[in-house]
């Protein structure tokens, strides 16, 4: 029969095992590089989530901002109605409506500003929210990704285990002459 075929038969075992431990070693890494590709992602979403919420405070900061400055513009323009109504000598209920109405539209000018700065921060808070939900899924992503390449090197180890088991059983009753009964089947 020849010293051959036995030495294919245990270098064909030992390929098993080798190519079994190669492969648990590749499903870790993978695993591992999608976990840090995933926290990755997650913390570029949590910076965005931060720039959000500091360009929410920064709208409405300067709706404030706008606001205040155009209720000194009203301001500005009531006083200089007021001096041109006694510059004129008008007086009389029209004058005041006047006046009344530019403050009305003023104040109603100053509530929009603002309205509308607040209405722009929630948008930003609410996607700052979102933000930080996607890195919460991310890091939820890669741990997944860790465990499946956990166990995907568990499942390599076991099938190498398995198939060096049926060769060592193939070889032994091949080659019953060969070697301990550590390889004979019937043994």
């Amino acid at each position: 029969m020849g010293f051959a075929a036995p030495v294919a038969g245990l270098v064909g075992m030992g390929a098993s095992a080798v190519g079994a431990g190669v492969s648990a070693i590749g499903a870790m890494e993978t695993g591992t590089a999608q976990n840090q590709a995933m926290l990755y992602q997650a913390g570029v979403a949590q910076q965005q989530a931060a720039i959000n919420l500091q360009q929410s405070t920064r709208e409405i900061m300067g709706g404030g901002l706008e606001a205040y400055q155009k209720g000194l513009k009203i301001a500005q323009q009531v006083g200089m109605q007021r001096v041109g109504f006694g510059a004129g000598n008008i007086a009389g209920a029209t004058p005041q409506r006047v006046v009344a109405g530019t403050i009305q539209q003023g104040q109603l000018a100053q509530q929009v500003i603002a309205g509308n700065a607040m209405n722009r921060a929630y948008r930003l808070q609410v996607a700052a929210a979102s933000d930080e939900a996607q890195a919460n899924l991310y890091k939820f992503e890669g741990a997944q990704a860790q465990t499946a390449g956990d166990i995907g090197a568990t499942a390599s180890i076991l099938g190498g285990v398995g198939s060096v088991g049926t060769k060592a059983m193939q070889f032994g009753q091949s080659f019953p002459s060969f070697g301990s009964s550590f390889f004979n089947a019937s043994a």
